[in-house]
């Protein structure tokens, strides 16, 4: 599925608000874009992964370990997330 650039942007709002809610150190994820590589986040793994389980929980959907490991970018998790909506 192609994301839209309006759907791009409200999944990426999502993902800086879950990012928000488990973050424990109170950063800033203002400047988060689509092409924000997940690791430059200075999220440990555990955060990381309750980020993407609470995207997940929101779309209703579950991604595969192999959707999991081939996320690189906020972009990457938005295609897959939109992808297992259909």
């Amino acid at each position: 599925m192609s994301l839209t650039a309006a759907s791009e942007a409200a999944l990426v709002a999502r993902f800086v608000d879950a990012a928000r809610a488990v973050d424990r150190r109170g950063r800033d994820f203002a400047g988060v874009t689509a092409d924000t590589a997940l690791d430059s986040l200075g999220l440990d793994s555990f955060s990381l992964m309750e980020l993407v389980g609470r995207l997940e929980e929101a779309a209703g959907v579950t991604l595969s370990d192999a959707q999991l490991a081939r996320l690189r970018t906020v972009r990457d998790v938005a295609r897959a997330l939109a992808d297992e909506e259909l």
